[in-house]
């Protein structure tokens, strides 16, 4: 019977919390996580598709957002890379982040840009991303589509979310 409610529950959320995608000015930034210089969300938390979350969301919010998976969508391409740092925001330095706004590693923004002198000459990229499982993490796709239209397999975010207690 717990079972038949947790599933009942899962599809209720899955029906009442709207997906949120960020439309939104995308950078990157090379200066990779390591052991020795680790991202605002510390050394548990390096990997090589690494995101930087603007300080709007991220302040206050290091348990939510450390860790958490951010899927990228730009023209007919999508990848998916987790959180591990904050951008500051545009008050505490002039190219600041703005609320909505993420960074990602220069490799994701490659996969994108088709090479690393594309990456460095482009620069900035307007995509789409919003949060999804980390089931997906590392994932790429050359026909990704909108995020408006892709599938999440809501289950398992849902699932992984009750897991965490944090819902985005």
């Amino acid at each position: 019977m717990q079972y038949k409610n947790f599933i009942y529950s899962g599809l209720l959320l899955v029906l009442v919390l709207p997906l949120q995608v960020f439309g939104s000015k995308i950078t990157f930034y090379e200066h990779a996580p390591s052991l020795s210089r680790p991202g605002a969300c510390g050394r548990k938390f390096i990997y090589d598709n690494y995101v930087s979350i603007n300080a709007y969301q991220f302040d206050g919010n290091r348990e939510k957002y450390c860790g958490a998976c951010v899927k990228v969508v730009y023209k007919d391409k999508y990848i998916v890379g987790r959180v591990n740092d904050r951008c500051e925001s545009d008050k505490e330095i002039d190219d600041g982040c703005v609320y909505g706004q993420i960074d990602i590693a220069p490799s994701m923004m490659d996969h994108f840009l088709g090479s690393r002198a594309n990456t460095k000459r482009v620069g900035t990229i307007d995509a789409e991303w919003s949060f999804v499982s980390c089931d997906e993490y590392g994932k790429t796709e050359s026909d990704g589509g909108s995020l408006k239209y892709h599938h999440f397999h809501h289950h398992h975010y849902y699932h992984h979310l009750s897991n965490r207690k944090h819902f985005y």
